[in-house]
């Protein structure tokens, strides 16, 4: 099956813009932020777009069984990671993401 040339030629630009994120540049915008290989071999699954709203076993939208699953596993192993009782895995959003970063990296007045 052949594909029409405007689709390939979109297909070689995602490519190449792919590319270019990943080896050639330094993104210092959180929220687009290159993923590792691992993370996005997980994101790129059906659960990438599911909506998952509410917390294991209390979400708002039925079909989550697998989703809670990983992310009790997930709040299980940042526990013994960060040796601390409580996790939240899920993000508040980019805004409070960056304020965490320039936290760590930042000295005042900088």
């Amino acid at each position: 099956m052949s594909l029409p040339p405007e689709l390939v030629k979109v297909i070689e630009l995602t490519a190449s813009h792919n590319r270019w994120r990943r080896f050639e540049c330094i993104n210092l915008i959180a929220s687009e932020n290159v993923m590792s290989p691992l993370a996005e071999a997980a994101y790129l699954t059906d659960m990438m777009h599911r909506y998952a709203e509410g917390k294991p076993g209390k979400r708002y939208y039925q079909g989550n069984i697998y989703t809670d699953e990983v992310e009790l596993l997930v709040m299980e192993l940042m526990s013994k990671l960060l040796k601390v009782k409580y996790v939240e895995p899920r993000p508040i959003s980019g805004t409070v993401a960056n304020a965490v970063v320039f936290r760590v990296l930042a000295n005042p007045g900088d």
